[in-house]
């Protein structure tokens, strides 16, 4: 009967931590200070404002859009071109976050290479798409086998593959991914009815979900 000690400890704990979060809302004073910190690059400014939009992945997921530097709000000069790290305060209620306690990393002269231009070469187009058809993605990646298994033949269409984030990323073309893959013995592609592009071989079953 050892080892029973039961109830122990009963009762710590009381008084659950009232009082937290009190005075919540004092924050907006201090300019969120303590907050996240996130790292961007200052992208675009607007002709008209001067307000700068900030090109920070986490930052846009996180609150759902992009964040801002208002002009009026610019302490550290930052400009476009800057690489920096900021904390996020809530703007007005409809309008964007707003970028606060904004440090200066390091700047980037050429912006322009970040824009829709072709940033993919060949060899990283191929390699991506190599990547998706790849049994080690395809164990794995529920949407792509999800298409593969409701489309006769397996095919997935170009528009999804031009579609995905990566591709999107690195400006692909649907001529520029059949160029990137001519010579992938592994992978077919075809014209009609819609451009697609299928594994010759039979994708592995998806793995159990651990």
């Amino acid at each position: 009967g050892d080892g029973k000690g039961k109830g122990d400890g009963k009762g710590k704990g009381d008084g659950k931590g009232k009082g937290y979060g009190k005075g919540k809302g004092k924050d907006k004073d201090r300019q969120g200070s303590g907050a996240d910190l996130f790292y961007g690059l200052i992208y675009t400014a607007g002709a008209k404002t001067g307000n700068m939009l900030i090109r920070s992945w986490k930052a846009t997921q996180q609150y759902g859009q992009e964040v801002m530097i208002a002009s009026k709000l610019n302490p550290s000069g930052a400009v476009v071109g800057d690489k920096i790290s900021f904390e996020v305060m809530q703007g007005k209620e409809g309008g964007r976050p707003l970028a606060v306690n904004v440090t200066v990393r390091g700047h980037l002269d050429e912006i322009k290479e970040r824009a829709p231009d072709p940033t993919g070469s060949k060899e990283d187009i191929r390699k991506q798409i190599l990547y998706y058809f790849s049994d080690d993605n395809l164990k794995h990646d529920k949407f792509f086998q999800g298409i593969i298994n409701s489309t006769p033949g397996g095919w997935i269409s170009m528009a999804t593959i031009l579609g995905c984030p990566r591709m999107e990323k690195m400006g692909a073309t649907s001529q520029g991914v059949k160029d990137a893959i001519a010579d992938c013995t592994e992978l077919e592609v075809r014209e009609v009815p819609e451009e697609g592009i299928r594994r010759r071989s039979a994708p592995p079953p998806l793995a159990a979900m651990q």
